[in-house]
């Protein structure tokens, strides 16, 4: 199940999504989220002020794709007074230098060994924050807890 939360709160917009296996999950599954997850994190401790958008890019994609997920060619956006604004995070963009105080959303993103589920692989997952570029790097503004991977279904 996915889930994308996007929030909007005096004027300025947030985003956070997040995917959930419906019942127990599968140990490959919790590995391979586990992966975005850090993808994710590798995202936030590459950014800070003078680098890239596709520096934060390569940092998330060498994680994703080191550990077994394909990737994509874009691992965030810019947001603020839209929920999606440029410029992305993407595997091109050298123009965008980050400076202090912008606001991007890492999204870790990929698909699990075999393909969709519906092909009879292990899924597609996504792992997406805010996060602010500070003087000297940058943190994340987490929303739904890390460690919820799974729902109860009935």
């Amino acid at each position: 199940m996915s889930i994308d939360m996007i929030l909007k709160c005096d004027g300025y917009w947030a985003d956070n999504g997040r995917m959930f296996n419906v019942g127990p999950a599968k140990e490959e599954w919790k590995r391979a989220y586990r992966v975005v997850q850090d993808g994710f994190h590798a995202g936030v401790a590459a950014m800070k002020p003078g680098i890239t958008g596709k520096d934060v890019w390569a940092a998330v994609a060498k994680v994703v794709e080191a550990g077994g997920i394909m990737g994509f060619e874009m691992y965030g956006h810019g947001v603020g007074l839209d929920v999606h604004e440029p410029p992305v995070l993407g595997r091109t963009e050298e123009e965008i230098v980050l400076q202090p105080g912008m606001t991007f959303q890492i999204e870790s993103l990929g698909i699990g060994e075999g393909g969709l589920r519906k092909m009879g692989g292990i899924g597609a997952f996504q792992y997406e924050n805010l996060v602010v570029v500070t003087e000297t790097g940058a943190y994340a503004v987490m929303g739904c807890p890390a460690d919820i991977m799974e729902t109860v279904y009935y």
